[in-house]
């Protein structure tokens, strides 16, 4: 679930765990993992495990100062803090290499730029994509892609958001200095 890790904030902008353990983050231009199996063998070592790069500037139109991250088992979704028309706000890659793959194949940019400003964090609800950023608002899109909706703009500085993965949203609000609950409605977008 979103949220399950902790993250070097200096460095990283975000995080998120997989059903299988494996944990992605966002490092510097670049979208990583830390496989599940590669974190034990490295506790089992005592050494620290070697990240995996699947997504950076370097190998992806795709990745524009990566923030916020997402992952569902599938895939992996990120917001582009310096998305364009290209490279879009949020983008969705595959979570896997194929054993013929140096890098997985090339990400889905989920959504234009208009809303490239705001996109800084994201968090996944069943099959839409959340995210908030610059603006006071939270936005969502389907993580198959497709228009974008605004789902509420009452916020003052939505910092994050994590599902429950029953029936609620909570979305961190810096400005406010709470965290507020939004019901699932099944279907937002």
């Amino acid at each position: 679930r979103s949220g399950d890790c902790n993250c070097d904030r200096d460095r990283n902008r975000g995080c998120d765990t997989d059903g299988y353990g494996n944990l992605f983050y966002t490092d510097q231009g670049k979208v990583e993992m830390l496989s599940a199996e590669n974190i034990t063998a490295a506790k089992i070592k005592g050494e620290l495990p070697e990240p995996q790069v699947l997504y950076s500037v370097a190998n992806s139109k795709s990745v524009a100062g990566p923030a916020g991250v997402a992952a569902d088992n599938f895939y992996v979704y990120w917001a582009n803090q310096q998305g364009d028309a290209t490279t879009g706000s949020v983008a969705r890659g595959p979570e896997r290499l194929s054993a013929s793959q140096a890098h997985p194949s090339a990400p889905v940019t989920l959504m234009t730029d208009q809303y490239q400003a705001v996109a800084a964090n994201v968090c996944l609800a069943r099959d839409n994509l959340f995210f908030t950023g610059e603006s006071n608002s939270l936005f969502a899109v389907k993580t198959s892609g497709g228009a974008i909706a605004e789902v509420n703009q009452n916020f003052t500085k939505p910092q994050g958001c994590v599902y429950d993965d029953e029936s609620t949203l909570y979305v961190a609000d810096e400005g406010a200095n709470a965290v507020f609950s939004l019901p699932d409605r099944k279907s937002v977008v």
